[in-house]
């Protein structure tokens, strides 16, 4: 594969990219409520109907809140998404020399954060970057992968970074890995056990056979509380909750359940700020 090098100098001007996740899909969603808000308000006026013109400007007051609530919950409350790598992958007290997977790796964040905390070790990066290579996939989430989550853009990060080394970018599905049982020594699954479904459980039962006896597993995805209710925007999450999938799935009692019935012993639980970080081990005891 061709590689671009970065000078040196380069390096302190450039910044990682990790994308604004699914801002096309809210700015078409905010353009929806301020033309039918827009719509009913012109509609309000011919009829000379106070009360509709009231109900139009609450659509476009409605939509605006919307946005700025989904910005909030994604950006502002849990802190940057870099606080949140770094805090989270400080739970895994890392030597250096261990082989980590990265299931899910987007852009790379949680790869390169993890790499920055190796000496000797390596970490794998997979995502499905191109589905149409894969012969095997069990399972795709249709809004799980942004456009801008490219395995370019994830490489071009890690250079940046100075990780590059030290990080293989693998297109994989998180439902069949490619790896031969207990290779890996830690795995970390950053907001992508959410999205898979009714594949969570495979998911996760999918990264135990690949980690080693006494491996270590962290988890890293939102659960059911007031952020994610502004996160997944307040008619979409009543949505979701009322069809009894996603905003239901995501209760923490839920999380917990699916954690263990994978086959791990939870260790460390830590809902906070619309963020929830598990990390767990391997049973030995499984196959």
């Amino acid at each position: 594969m061709e590689t671009t090098e970065f000078p040196k100098t380069m390096h302190k001007r450039l910044k990682p990219n990790y994308g604004i996740y699914y801002l096309r899909s809210y700015m078409i969603m905010l353009t929806c409520f301020l033309a039918l808000g827009l719509g009913v308000m012109v509609v309000g006026r011919e009829m000379e109907s106070t009360l509709v013109i009231i109900a139009g400007t609450g659509v476009i007051a409605y939509g605006i809140a919307t946005i700025i609530g989904w910005a909030l919950a994604r950006y502002v409350i849990p802190g940057s998404r870099t606080e949140v790598a770094q805090n989270a992958i400080e739970l895994l007290a890392l030597n250096g020399s261990e082989k980590v997977l990265d299931a899910g790796s987007g852009r790379g964040i949680f790869a390169i954060e993890t790499a920055k905390k190796l000496s000797s070790g390596s970490v794998t990066a997979i995502d499905l970057w191109e589905p149409e290579k894969v012969r095997h996939i069990r399972h795709q989430h249709k809004f799980s992968q942004p456009s801008e989550n490219t395995v370019a853009n994830a490489l071009k990060n890690a250079r940046i970074e100075g990780v590059s080394e030290k990080i293989d970018f693998i297109n994989m599905d998180v439902n069949h890995l490619d790896f031969d049982p207990d290779t890996f020594d830690s795995a970390i699954c950053g907001f992508i056990i959410g999205h898979q479904g009714e594949y969570s459980l495979n998911t996760l039962k999918e990264i135990r056979r690949v980690l080693k006896p006494g491996g270590r597993l962290l988890v890293i995805d939102n659960f059911r509380d007031f952020t994610y209710f502004l996160l997944s925007t307040p008619h979409l999450f009543v949505l979701s909750y009322l069809r009894g999938t996603k905003a239901k799935r995501l209760a923490l009692a839920n999380w917990k359940s699916l954690v263990e019935t994978a086959g791990f012993q939870i260790l460390d639980f830590k809902p906070r700020r619309g963020i929830l970080t598990i990390k767990a081990i391997k049973h030995d005891t499984k196959n």
